[in-house]
């Protein structure tokens, strides 16, 4: 398992304002909370490339399992 998790501004408004993105099945959804167990946490000022840092996210951290 491999997701990138990052907060969007513009999903404030929506209540979901945290984007996951799965990088096994490469799908995206939103959400208002998000825990996991078990698994592995990284996280670096500048990190963000693709859709997140489109959407302006500059840092965004990775979970793996």
């Amino acid at each position: 398992m491999h997701k990138i998790i990052y907060y969007c501004k513009t999903f404030k408004h929506t209540g979901k304002p945290i984007v996951v993105y799965d990088c096994d099945t490469k799908r995206t959804y939103t959400t208002n909370k998000f825990s996991l167990t078990n698994c592995t946490v990284s996280m670096r000022f500048n990190n963000s490339k693709g859709l997140a840092k489109r959407r302006g996210a500059t840092t965004v951290l990775e979970v793996r399992k």
